[in-house]
């Protein structure tokens, strides 16, 4: 190219002495401005970091797309045709012209479009990036466009699309570096790497993070929904039994003591006596059971149905396998045996064995693969789900999460067993039996 001269190819660059605009010694110190330490702009005063919080995106994106050109600009300005000694020769950066800055704002300003448009605006930077880069231009502290929108489609897509774009990055910058047909020195190279690495794993690690959030936001949804229909089904049965009671044992009273009175008073007025108390016994216990007539109808309504949400079932299992295997638990779900249709209890137990004992392994188990193994058997519902895990296992404990599990199992009158595997890892196996209507 004729933007930079180099006698040979160059293992390793050594900046001349003297600061740069950017407030380097040259790239052989990291090859641009160190990125800030302890992440230091994340820290904001209360009050700016409230003024952030309410702006519009746009007014933050046209605030970015300024800093990130500027300091592109001040890099290609400042570092134009500095000449820089190496080992096998001399190498100079091409002098700042009307092509460096159109491919440089180019670059730079589509950033304003990054939240909208995350993969174009990743090709335009990328394309104008390396363009910059064969044309000898000096090159900037880091590709700060692209990192900002790998980092965005390393959060919303899939691993495999995210990783695979991430991989087309780095050819480019090992193809950039192999020809030595642009000033990209040793420092830039590993700098550019390091980066395009940690801005994908950062990425993905958001993307774990949010999606195990979500995992577990959904099972205590689901807990606090039981706990409600428990509650529920609680007051149902007391007001039930209230209501009983009060039919049973105190409206049948009443009707003696309104039937005694009324047998009375006639017995009186045969005689030709003053029947009157016997009258106001009689209809003050008349009113008396119709007051709590009304009031049985209050506690237990002829049409009343239990309030209960749909439960989940065996059905499901396949979107919950699919949910866990998204927030990075890889995940096998096999069904062995005549499948066939179960009492809604029972669907709803095996299911909720199986969430609890995923949701488990994905808090406790550390880096591990699960298997779920159903099991239709003559008499019985078998239900597995096994992990290789070998950190220490808090839900081998008494913790709610077993005790409900325990509670769910019982009631259906099957066994639960939770413990450490012999070869290694944790097993949760419950055993179902099934009514005698559903054994085939």
């Amino acid at each position: 190219m004729t933007g930079f001269h180099r006698e040979n190819s160059l293992p390793l660059a050594r900046a001349l002495p003297g600061p740069s605009p950017t407030g380097e010694l040259g790239p052989s110190r990291g090859g641009g401005a160190a990125p800030p330490r302890g992440g230091r702009w994340l820290v904001l005063p209360r009050r700016l970091g409230g003024a952030v919080g309410r702006a519009e995106p746009e007014v933050v994106d046209a605030a970015l797309a300024l800093v990130v050109t500027a300091t592109a600009m001040a890099s290609y300005v400042g570092r134009g045709g500095q000449l820089l000694e190496a080992d096998e020769g001399p190498l100079r950066f091409a002098e700042p012209d009307v092509v460096g800055t159109i491919l440089l704002l180019v670059g730079t300003v589509v950033v304003f479009w990054w939240r909208r448009a995350p993969l174009p605006v990743l090709v335009v930077s990328g394309v104008a990036f390396f363009v910059y880069h064969e044309f000898g231009y000096a090159p900037p502290p880091l590709p700060y466009v692209i990192l900002i929108c790998l980092f965005w489609l390393a959060t919303l897509w899939s691993p495999a699309r995210s990783l695979a774009t991430a991989g087309v990055l780095v050819t480019g910058v090992v193809l950039l570096y192999v020809t030595r047909s642009g000033p990209l020195t040793d420092d830039h190279f590993l700098a550019y790497l390091i980066a395009i690495a940690a801005t994908w794993g950062l990425g993905y690690g958001v993307q774990l993070t949010q999606a195990r959030t979500a995992l577990v936001e959904e099972h205590a949804a689901q807990q606090r929904r039981e706990r409600d229909v428990t509650t529920r089904l609680a007051i149902q049965q007391e007001r039930a039994r209230i209501a009983r009671d009060l039919h049973d044992v105190v409206a049948h009273h009443v009707g003696v003591i309104v039937a005694r009175a009324g047998l009375e008073k006639r017995a009186v007025a045969q005689r030709g006596g003053d029947d009157e108390a016997f009258g106001s016994i009689e209809s003050t216990g008349r009113e008396a059971l119709t007051e709590m007539r009304r009031m049985l109808d209050v506690l237990q309504p002829a049409d009343a149905e239990p309030d209960t949400p749909a439960e989940c079932g065996l059905d499901r299992l396949d979107g919950l396998v699919r949910q866990v295997e998204s927030a990075g638990l890889p995940c096998t779900f096999t069904v062995r045996g005549h499948r066939r249709p179960l009492a809604a209890e029972l669907d709803s137990t095996a299911y909720h064995v199986v969430q609890e004992a995923l949701t488990n392994a994905l808090k406790h188990a550390g880096p591990t693969r699960a298997e779920v193994w159903v099991t239709f058997r003559t008499e019985s519902l078998s239900v597995e789900v096994l992990d290789e895990g070998g950190g220490l296992r808090r839900d081998a404990g008494h913790g709610h999460g077993l005790a409900g599990m325990r509670q769910r199992v019982a009631l259906v009158g099957g066994r639960l067993s939770v413990g450490p595997r012999p070869g290694g890892g944790f097993a949760v196996r419950a055993e179902l039996p099934l009514p005698v209507g559903s054994r085939r």
